[in-house]
C-alpha cells in the first residue's frame, strides 16, 4: 500500500463535497433561494441542515463531515477525521460558499444599496438647490452693488 498522501482536493471536489454536506438546505429551502435570504435567514438556515453532527461516505465518493457548530463541514477521498483534520468550510466561509454554489441573494444588501442611491439623489437635489440659491444670492449681490455704485 502506497503511503503516500494523496493531492490536495480541486475546487470541483470541494463543492461537490459542499453540496453533499448542505443537501438538506436544499431540500427544505431551496424556494427561499430565489427571494434570496439575509444572513440571519441563511445561517439559521444553515445550522438546521446541518444539524449536531453528520457525515457520509461510499467507495465510489468522497467522505463527508458535517456540524452546524461552527458551520464546519470537512471533507476527502477518503475517511474524514474531524478531530484531526481542519475543516474545508468554517464560519463565514460556509455562508459565502451557500451564496455562492446556490446563487442565493441577500435582500438587505440590495436593499442598502437602493437607501444609498436615494440618499444621492436627496442630496443631489439638496445641493442643487443650495447652489440655486448661492446663484440667486450672488445676482442680487451683484445687483445691489451696481445700484450702490450708479447713485453716487
Amino acid at each position: 500500500m502506497d503511503a503516500s498522501p494523496s493531492p490536495p482536493l480541486s475546487q470541483a471536489e470541494k463543492i461537490e463535497i459542499f453540496k453533499l454536506a448542505t443537501r438538506g438546505l436544499v431540500h427544505r429551502y431551496g424556494e427561499q433561494f430565489k427571494a434570496g435570504m439575509s444572513d440571519a435567514d441563511l445561517r439559521s438556515a444553515l445550522a438546521e441542515s446541518l444539524g449536531l453532527f453528520g457525515a457520509s461516505g461510499s467507495p465510489d465518493g468522497p467522505s463527508v463531515a458535517y456540524t452546524a457548530a461552527g458551520f464546519r463541514i470537512w471533507g476527502g477521498r477518503h475517511t474524514v477525521n474531524h478531530h484531526m483534520q481542519m475543516p474545508l468550510f468554517a464560519g463565514d466561509a460556509t455562508v459565502t460558499m451557500a451564496r455562492e454554489v446556490y446563487g442565493i441573494s441577500d435582500p438587505q444588501s440590495g436593499q442598502l444599496e437602493r437607501i444609498r442611491k436615494q440618499l444621492n439623489r436627496l442630496i443631489s437635489k439638496k445641493l442643487k438647490a443650495l447652489e440655486t440659491r448661492a446663484i440667486f444670492i450672488y445676482t442680487i449681490s451683484k445687483y445691489i452693488h451696481k445700484i450702490k455704485f450708479h447713485r453716487r
